[in-house]
């Protein structure tokens, strides 16, 4: 009788960590899913938030991804025209994103994420800097003399824009890295993904040229 309670107990346990182990997949998974994709309904579960909350959260990783683009190529002074055509871009870049939530093997606390990088800017850093020098030799010979300095630069982000837009429909992807999630559960038992994690998630997801 007392072998077959510690069989017992130890199926329970076992049940109790499988439970565990699926919220907290889910959990990671939603909330990737919500940021690159848009699809808030299963974190707006997990968590309660509106999926209006989790449209203001979106936007606001999105922003940051597109201001470290903008800085990359040297586009800080546009317009808040441009910089809203380059948060589409960024957008529809993450929308095709590839990731896995791989759980085997880690801890209570933390979920190994595996992500194939999108190489859209890598791969074509030639053709970017070639578009950016010849921008900058006809400024040389002023040929952009009537623009204004945020016109100018609109003129060459939206050259650079149309370049990157033709490799939209075909994404490329680098060599899968695997990234730890360190994550923990809050008083009310509802799992949280360690602060700037996600951030870090989609500067992998969409490595910028050192």
């Amino acid at each position: 009788m007392k072998y077959i309670k510690t069989i017992l107990c130890l199926i329970i346990f076992a049940c109790l960590l499988s439970g565990c182990q699926i919220q907290k997949d889910r959990y990671v998974a939603s909330a990737l899913d919500a940021v690159c994709r848009g699809d808030y309904t299963e974190y707006s579960k997990l968590t309660g938030k509106s999926s209006s909350e989790l449209a203001v959260e979106q936007k606001a990783f999105l922003e940051i991804q597109t201001d470290r683009l903008l800085s990359w190529l040297g586009g800080d002074g546009c317009s808040p025209e441009m910089r809203k055509r380059y948060t589409g871009f960024v957008k529809m870049i993450y929308e095709s994103s590839k990731y896995e939530i791989n759980a085997s093997g880690t801890s209570e606390n933390e979920i190994d994420v595996r992500i194939s990088p999108t190489t859209i800017l890598t791969a074509h850093t030639e053709e970017i800097k070639a578009c950016a020098d010849k921008f900058s030799a006809a400024n040389e010979e002023f040929q952009f003399s009537s623009l204004s300095s945020e016109e100018y630069t609109d003129k060459y982000l939206d050259s650079v824009l149309g370049l990157l837009g033709t490799y939209l429909s075909a994404p490329e992807y680098g060599d899968p890295q695997q990234v730890t999630v360190q994550i923990e559960k809050n008083e009310e038992g509802i799992y949280t993904i360690k602060p700037g994690t996600i951030g870090g998630i989609l500067e992998e997801m969409l490595p910028v040229p050192g």
